[in-house]
């Protein structure tokens, strides 16, 4: 049985939604105030939250603020009541990011409606994450030795043949055998580092305390950082003449390690997936209260189903092009930056190019 959180200051319009939503075979909960409200939607993940706007101290944007902020309680679909059925009101509340709006007087019809609508909604978002669930372990379970045994192969075989000729080998010989167990080497250690990485982000999200101490870090300039680390991998691509930063100094709350790893990620997946002697723009923007980080290339791109697709051990015509790695680049930057309260977008043709855009919060 679906359980729906009321939230209202008032008892009477409170006790009236109440009864509607007993009626019609919901199970309730209920809040005087939105501080109780918010308390009550942490400890019962209820299906649904109903609150007025305009409560005193802490008002129905307040509630929804907080339930987005919390990784246990931002998927939760919140519909606003208020009296002020006007369209500002109307455009206020969408704007904050409220699922549905309900302007006072409505019938019990348009209530029961609402909620159903909403939580139709909920359970296709989660048919669809179950769905999603399923192919990524899938593809794990495929992927995974594969991506494993590649470089640990070429470490292993270039290995044994030192061991055979080592008293016979050439000196260019032993350094190109070098150099591809360095490689190899440098690929495998990656791989393990992206997988702890994100199996930690996985463990890290479900908390709210850990997610709040990710975010205690402050980069006084990102700059540096993000030139010094797009020249390292225009260097390894020996791409540096088709790198072009465009970078304002600007101080964000993140730790260097996870910046790091952002920028990292999907700047190589600029190069990685763009020919050489093609432009790989980076660019960084201070708006009014947000940070936003641009990578730009001009490789094969994707499509729009591929863009639909992306996510962790996710790749795209094996095939046809040689992809190293699990796919999990673009899944770790993602995941780091929603954990920032950021945004990432993607832009992609084929034979065009991609555009990756990152939004955060400035504090």
């Amino acid at each position: 049985m679906p359980k729906i959180l009321v939230i209202d200051d008032d008892s009477m319009p409170r006790q009236t939604i109440i009864s509607l939503l007993t009626l019609g075979g919901y199970e309730t909960l209920e809040a005087r105030d939105g501080r109780s409200g918010m308390q009550l939607a942490s400890e019962h993940l209820p299906d649904l939250v109903i609150s007025d706007v305009r409560m005193p101290a802490f008002d129905g944007f307040d509630v929804l603020k907080g339930l987005r902020a919390n990784p246990n309680t931002d998927s939760i679909p919140v519909v606003f009541v208020s009296a002020l059925n006007d369209i500002k009101a109307i455009r206020e509340g969408m704007n904050a990011g409220a699922d549905d709006y309900l302007g006072k007087p409505y019938s019990g019809e348009e209530l029961l409606r609402v909620v159903g609508t909403q939580l139709k909604k909920k359970n296709l978002a989660h048919d669809k994450y179950d769905t999603s669930l399923k192919v990524l372990r899938k593809n794990i379970i495929y992927a995974l030795p594969h991506e494993f045994r590649t470089p640990l192969s070429l470490v292993l075989g270039y290995g044994q043949i030192l061991e055979a000729d080592y008293k016979t080998i050439k000196p260019d010989e032993l350094l190109e055998s070098a150099q591809v167990i360095v490689s190899a080497g440098n690929r495998l250690q990656r791989l393990i580092e992206n997988y702890l990485v994100y199996a930690q982000i996985e463990l890290i999200q479900n908390d709210p305390q850990e997610v709040e101490q990710l975010r205690n870090y402050i980069i006084k300039d990102v700059a540096p950082l993000i030139e010094k680390v797009a020249q390292k991998i225009a260097t390894k691509y020996q791409r540096t003449a088709d790198l072009t930063l465009d970078l304002c100094a600007l101080a964000l709350r993140i730790s260097e390690q996870n910046l790091k790893k952002i920028v990292e990620e999907l700047v190589d997946n600029a190069f990685k997936f763009s020919a050489k002697g093609s432009k790989v723009f980076i660019k960084t923007v201070h708006e009014k209260d947000s940070f936003k980080f641009y990578v730009r290339d001009y490789g094969r791109g994707m499509t729009a189903e591929q863009i639909k697709s992306l996510g962790a051990y996710m790749q795209f015509n094996r095939a046809l092009f040689e992809q190293q790695g699990l796919g999990l680049g673009f899944t770790l930057a993602q995941r780091l930056v929603e954990l920032h309260n950021g945004k990432l977008r993607i832009e992609s043709r084929i034979d065009q190019g991609t555009a990756i855009g990152i939004e955060m919060p400035l504090y």
